[in-house]
């Protein structure tokens, strides 16, 4: 009897964790679902919900947050900011963010800090000639206008921060491989916009 018991309360509780998780996905859905993207590439889906936990936490009153910013140097691409906050009052950065969704989260969290830290020793040296948004919206950006030492932060999916991520975006990788079928499925049937 106790046996029985136990498997149905661990049943139900997996039910549970279940519908909430099917409904973190759903709102998360809800908040891309209208917004322009290109999700072929996986690590896309990452970035378009770090920024989404981004304006969840500093508003967008005050904030703008751009996905994929290019920047150039001696004649060719440097790197790219995964998620840059900046200030809508002097357009200054704020957060300058790298996500990595890795199996191996280790693995992710080396790359993430390499790609920042290459980010901010081409800043110091005043190396990046140009700085161009890749999102659906092209938009220039100024070096100066990440002179005022913006927080950098690595973000990772759900379990990152064990591994060392300053953040992660609440959802395991099976999560984020499911919304990003939902999102590939609506654009496919032109429910959602395309980049």
């Amino acid at each position: 009897m106790l046996v029985s018991l136990l498997r149905s309360g661990l049943a139900l509780g997996a039910a549970l964790f279940s519908l909430l998780s099917f409904a973190d996905i759903e709102s998360d859905f809800n908040k891309l679902k209208s917004h322009p993207q290109d999700y072929t590439t996986f690590g896309t889906i990452c970035e378009e919900v770090a920024r989404v936990r981004l304006q969840e936490r500093y508003g967008t009153d005050n904030y703008e947050f751009k996905v994929g910013i290019a920047y150039t140097g001696h004649g060719r691409t440097l790197g790219e900011l995964d998620v840059t906050v900046f200030r809508k009052g002097d357009h200054k950065a704020i957060v300058v963010a790298e996500v990595k969704c890795w199996r191996k989260l280790h693995q992710g969290l080396m790359k993430a800090k390499k790609q920042l830290q290459r980010f901010q020793k081409n800043i110091a040296l005043e190396s990046i000639e140009s700085m161009v948004s890749t999102g659906p919206e092209a938009q220039t950006f100024k070096p100066s206008q990440f002179d005022e030492s913006p927080t950098f932060l690595t973000i990772s999916q759900k379990g990152g921060i064990k591994a060392g991520f300053d953040l992660d975006i609440g959802l395991d990788i099976d999560e984020v491989k499911n919304l990003r079928a939902m999102l590939i499925r609506c654009q496919e049937h032109g429910n959602c916009p395309r980049k």
